[in-house]
């Protein structure tokens, strides 16, 4: 009887594929961010509904923490990140094909799914794929891999939505080639590692010994805080800037106008205001207030 022979990679390579994974957490969390300021003027959302759009993300990551944290120990690290990638996968898919509102926000729920279940065993795996002396940097290789995911969401998506066609598609067409290819590679990872759990898994509500209670609390608090900041930041950070952007150029093109009208009663009361004075005026106040020299056809 013939059976299937599944290729598996090296120690190395499997090391270099579980990065990728964690880089694809990051990237697929940050991904949407710069495109919420384009659907809120295409789809005429308020900033509540954009909000909401990015509240399911977390929503779901933390659900999916917490009940599926541990499955990894029981159906193998592969097998986890297999079914992540894939929810990542269709996530995405559905913010490249997004038609309305509603797909994005099934789009974000795939994506918390897909973030929740491939995180952790992502760094696991980098600490039992690591050579024996050097187990210690599977911490600095998963910091530097969330920082390049990150950072490739920032400048590639970026770059796309700024100066490649289709806005709000290609962006993502490109992070599903990407997750695409590096599923293709955690399919051959090895299929079970010697850490996983006997029996069947269960979901399961974690538990803190008591003996960490406070060292918990504390840490649990620290990265609340940082999180909100930078949930704040990648969520609403284009539309603020987009909005004060906006407000500042409306405040000093009124200030312009404000201090040119009353430039010119004040010159008209001593009956001095001619055609070139005025444009002078104009002219003088804008740089004042730093909106630049007048344009004569808006």
């Amino acid at each position: 009887m013939n059976t299937a022979t599944h290729h598996t990679l090296s120690q190395r390579a499997s090391f270099w594929v579980a990065a990728a994974v964690v880089a694809h957490t990051l990237w697929t969390s940050a991904a949407p961010a710069m495109t919420y300021p384009l659907y809120g003027a295409e789809w005429h959302l308020s900033p509540v509904v954009t909000t909401a759009i990015f509240a399911v993300y977390p929503f779901f990551v933390v659900g999916v923490l917490i009940l599926f944290g541990d499955m990894s120990d029981y159906i193998g690290r592969r097998a986890t990140m297999l079914f992540g990638l894939a929810a990542s996968m269709i996530g995405v898919l559905l913010f490249a094909v997004a038609s309305n509102v509603y797909w994005i926000f099934l789009g974000r729920a795939f994506m918390g799914i897909g973030v929740g279940l491939s995180a952790s065993p992502s760094a696991a795996a980098l600490v039992e794929f690591s050579p024996a002396a050097q187990s210690k940097r599977a911490g600095s290789i998963t910091t530097a891999a969330q920082s390049l995911g990150l950072a490739l969401a920032t400048l590639v998506g970026g770059a796309l939505i700024e100066y490649a066609p289709f806005p709000t598609r290609l962006n993502f067409w490109v992070l599903f080639a990407v997750i695409a290819v590096i599923f293709t590679a955690t399919w051959f990872l090895p299929r079970h590692t010697s850490t996983e759990a006997s029996g069947p898994w269960r979901p399961k509500i974690p538990r803190v010994p008591q003996s960490l209670y406070k060292i918990f609390a504390t840490s649990t608090v620290a990265i609340t805080i940082g999180y909100a900041l930078g949930a704040i930041m990648m969520s609403l950070g284009a539309q603020i800037a987009h909005d004060f952007d906006w407000f500042k150029q409306s405040a000093r093109q009124w200030g312009g106008h404000v201090a040119s009208s009353h430039y010119i009663r004040h010159c008209r009361r001593f009956r001095q205001t001619t055609c070139s004075e005025f444009f002078h005026a104009v002219w003088r106040t804008r740089f004042l207030c730093g909106y630049g020299p007048p344009r004569l056809v808006d």
